[in-house]
């Protein structure tokens, strides 16, 4: 495992690689609150076959804050497509989880000769239903600062998306999340910066469901739902597959937004089978 930094319009993003760069190229993108590490029980079991790179995205974890403010899928977009640029991967198989993967849909819509393939990992051409989830709500009442580390812990069990999540993930999200504060307290590394965005943007701004770029999609398709998601409603998950021209739609029972961290080896073996 290998990690950087790349220049994209005056931003430096932060990126994890893992295995040889002559193999074929795996980009990964987190979600809304996560960052490049949220994939680390997931891309070593791939690195033996493919050159793997998880970005993070402008606002989170080591990558730089936009001082404009502009966090939009245009903008994410235009940062992925010029650090794959600078990276020099110019073929690719696109892996997004829930944010990730809505940003990866226009995207992949507008480079389809760069991306072999796509995943959608737990996200659709909607993110919900027509109410935000209780995370999404729960956010932007979270405490400024925590007491303890187990306080973190129990804040973030109390959330379906983090509720069964075996304790090697939960420490990920709580390392990538959580800054160590004098008295043993915790604080949140980008936490903050997140909420401002859902206190100024209305989630359907932050979040523009993406049902019209689905026709223009050609490349192969994955779509990895978590059995109890309040992310990717069934609905939601089989019209996004039916409106897309190669898809394949697959669940995981028993699993919620995070894959990657609760359920890592199954998603591992579904990602072998689809990206081979």
């Amino acid at each position: 495992m290998n990690e950087g930094a790349v220049d994209v319009g005056g931003l430096r993003l932060h990126y994890v690689e893992w295995g040889e760069r002559t193999r074929p190229h795996v980009l990964l993108v987190h979600g809304w609150d996560g960052t490049a590490h949220y994939w680390d029980l997931v891309a070593p079991a791939l690195a033996d076959r493919y050159h793997l790179v998880a970005l993070t995205l402008r606002g989170r974890g080591q990558s730089d804050a936009d001082p404009t403010g502009r966090y939009r899928f245009a903008e994410y977009g235009r940062d992925i497509h010029e650090a794959m640029r600078r990276l020099g991967l110019d073929r690719l198989s696109f892996v997004g989880a829930s944010l990730g993967g809505m940003i990866a849909l226009p995207y992949v819509a507008e480079h389809e000769a760069q991306v072999d393939r796509l995943v959608l990992v737990d996200i659709g051409a909607q993110l919900g239903g027509d109410r935000p989830s209780s995370y999404y709500a729960g956010m932007l009442a979270a405490p400024a600062e925590f007491e303890s580390a187990r306080a973190v812990e129990d804040w973030l069990r109390q959330w379906s998306l983090y509720a069964k999540i075996p304790a090697a993930g939960l420490a990920i999200v709580i390392r990538e999340h959580f800054a160590p504060a004098p008295g043993g307290r915790f604080t949140w590394r980008f936490g903050e910066r997140l909420r401002e965005l859902q206190r100024r943007d209305s989630r359907e701004t932050l979040f523009p469901a993406q049902w019209d770029v689905l026709g223009k999609i050609r490349s192969p398709v994955l779509i990895v739902r978590g059995g109890r998601s309040e992310s990717l409603l069934p609905d939601v998950a089989e019209r996004t597959r039916a409106g897309l021209a190669d898809a394949l739609l697959v669940e995981i029972p028993d699993c919620s937004h995070f894959p990657f961290l609760e359920r890592p080896r199954e998603l591992t073996v579904l990602l072998s089978g689809f990206l081979a």
